[in-house]
């Protein structure tokens, strides 16, 4: 098994992040597209059963819209506490109870306590925590690694963050570059890969953030 699987089937990145003897399946595609899903598991080799469990990064309808379909085939749907308001409210519908923690009823979220996160990877054989990071959306999470590796949903690009920016996306960007990243994976762009002292690496820093600026430009325009 591969200890990462990046499943191309849909506008959203969703990954496999392998433990012990299962993975994690991190964010799904929109609505629609789990056909294409199960088509991408094929490609990868990953059967339904080799997937411990699903958890989202956020609950906009791109990372979430199959997320019901999934836990109908049998996978469980990992919901973190500072979650579970926005869950509820999600524009497409998960489940009609949240209250239920219990992991073998599959059709149900299991609630985790973001606390207790490393706890529960770690019972999966993954080295790491769920991280609130409410950049994007209130309900934001990210998945650390203890090797490095960062999953961050849709929060902004680290590139394109100044130092100098008081918005609750650049504080949520300098404590994720306190902890030394050597990659990060994106939602919906490129992953970045940094030094391991929280820089990025300079080549890459100088193209993205040229084309930040280039973007900016053109939408002044």
């Amino acid at each position: 098994m591969n200890s990462l699987i990046e499943l191309n089937y849909h506008k959203t990145n969703t990954f496999l992040i392998r433990g012990e003897d299962r993975y994690l399946l991190f964010d799904t595609g929109a609505p629609g597209t789990l056909e294409s899903f199960l088509k991408a598991l094929e490609t990868a080799g990953v059967r339904l059963s080799d997937i411990a469990y699903l958890t989202c990064s956020h609950y906009h309808s791109d990372h979430m819209g199959i997320a019901s379909e999934i836990m109908k085939l049998g996978i469980p749907l990992v919901v973190w506490d500072v979650q579970t308001t926005y869950a509820e409210a999600a524009d497409v519908r998960i489940s009609d109870d949240f209250t239920a923690c219990d992991p073998t009823a599959n059709t149900r979220p299991v609630v985790v306590p973001l606390k207790d996160s490393g706890k529960f990877l770690e019972e999966i054989g993954i080295k790491g925590e769920i991280l609130a990071t409410p950049g994007h959306s209130e309900d934001s999470i990210s998945l650390w690694l203890d090797d490095g590796t960062l999953f961050v949903g849709d929060l902004n690009k680290c590139s394109t963050v100044s130092w100098y920016d008081r918005s609750t996306t650049a504080r949520i960007w300098r404590k994720l570059r306190k902890r030394k990243p050597l990659c990060v994976y994106y939602g919906h762009a490129k992953p970045e890969r940094f030094d391991g002292r929280g820089h990025i690496l300079r080549e890459q820093e100088h193209t993205d953030r040229e084309l930040y600026h280039l973007v900016q430009t053109i939408m002044k325009d």
